[in-house]
């Protein structure tokens, strides 16, 4: 299913939820963008710093909020970056780009990372400047916000090898712990593997698409892969993975998630997974939260140029202040999408695919406040409760019996 291109307009009530009860999930916001041949150094900008819904401006806005596309960034900002107690809501905690060169056989990409948020990083604005006048084909850009301050290897994207991964969404406690154990085991028995540097639960993703890769070419550099379509279907059954991952909830990853969003359901989180080696863009646009309304959280945008059709990716719709303006359109949930670039002699293009998931035919048809789907949450929040009291008993009983049979120590 694909959705037709259209200008939004700057009203657009983009990422919010249908009730203020209801907290938002997802704060940390993604650009991409791709050109047939080499970037333009005035657009490259206006998406970093001076556009529209810039990702300077959207780091200047509350969490959630998805901001106007035709706001461009303020000079100061104003909201306080700090922790509140009781609050479910993260900080601004880092920014990354990755960006790949114009040439037809790209080499790693070029990595900028900040453990600062844009508003209190003076290094921010040199760094896109220079990036527009160095005319990349390929950007990766990431705000990170997080419960916890971060450092910059935890900022995204992640490079490894030659190319690079980021993740915008909220990771289940589950998967995370799961994913970590299978990777420690896999080093442990002397396996192909590539381990996480840091503590980001995304980076997790990163290292075990890496592993897959590695395990399946003998190689996780994606220049020496012949066939690129192991790339593209490994990419799609990392997400489906994550999607149909089994429950094992414990007491504390019950805990964690009602800490987190407002209820007790271990769901995957957010899937919206971008990665390039700079020659191809893959992405994934996939929330599974209960609590969100709205489930487009990546929009592709169109843009076309003396060079031929650039194309965009974003959390938020963004536009130029001056030049062609972007036409947006809503990606669906439970897709995954493919931008290609074409080499034919001296001219270049970008070939675009949309493909459902498979998961996409076992949701649940409901709509919206419907009395259907009063009574599908009701029903699922009633499992959900059965399962922590289960949890609860189990977590108590191993408690107790561990306290009754450790031995007793005696004083000298």
């Amino acid at each position: 299913m694909s959705m037709p291109y259209r200008s939004i307009p700057s009203s657009a009530n983009l990422g919010r939820v249908s009730s203020p009860s209801l907290p938002l999930k997802f704060g940390c916001r993604m650009f991409a963008y791709m050109a047939p041949q080499q970037g333009e150094d005035a657009f490259i900008q206006q998406c970093l710093l001076t556009g529209g819904n810039s990702m300077k401006r959207q780091n200047q806005l509350p969490f959630g909020e998805p901001g106007d596309p035709d706001t461009p960034a303020a000079r100061h900002h104003t909201e306080t970056n700090v922790l509140k107690p009781g609050s479910p809501y993260p900080i601004k905690t880092g920014w990354g780009i990755a960006t790949f060169a114009s040439d037809s056989s790209p080499s790693a990409p070029e990595l900028f990372k900040s453990a600062l948020p844009i508003f209190q990083d003076n290094t921010y604005e040199q760094t896109a400047r220079r990036i527009a006048q160095a005319h990349p084909a390929v950007i990766l850009s990431h705000l990170r916000e997080s419960r916890t301050p971060g450092t910059p290897v935890e900022a995204h994207p992640f490079r490894i090898q030659n190319w690079a991964f980021m993740h915008h969404g909220d990771l289940s406690n589950q998967i995370a712990r799961e994913l970590r154990e299978e990777l420690e085991t896999r080093e442990q028995a002397k396996q192909p593997v590539i381990m996480p540097q840091s503590k980001s639960d995304s980076e997790l993703l990163a290292c075990y698409f890496a592993s897959r890769l590695l395990a399946e070419t003998g190689t996780a550099d994606t220049r020496k892969i012949q066939d690129k379509r192991i790339v593209d279907r490994i990419f799609t059954e990392l997400v489906e993975r994550m999607l149909h991952w089994p429950k094992r909830e414990r007491f504390a990853d019950i805990m964690t998630t009602i800490e987190r969003n407002g209820q007790g359901e271990n769901h995957p989180g957010s899937l919206n997974f971008v990665f390039s080696d700079g020659t191809r863009l893959l992405a994934s646009n996939c929330v599974t939260a209960p609590n969100t309304a709205n489930k487009n959280y990546l929009h592709l945008g169109k843009r076309n140029t003396a060079q031929g059709t650039e194309y965009l990716l974003a959390t938020y719709p963004m536009q130029p202040t001056t030049g062609t303006r972007i036409q947006w359109k809503a990606i669906p949930n439970y897709s995954i999408l493919k931008l290609e670039r074409q080499n034919t002699g001296a001219v270049s293009s970008i070939r675009y695919k949309e493909s459902p998931l498979q998961h996409a035919a076992r949701q649940p048809q409901t709509k919206v406040g419907s009395r259907t789907n009063v009574f599908h949450r009701l029903s699922q929040r009633i499992k959900t409760w059965i399962s922590w009291l289960k949890s609860c008993f189990q977590y108590a009983w191993k408690r107790m019996i561990n306290l009754f049979s450790s031995p007793r120590k005696t004083e000298r």
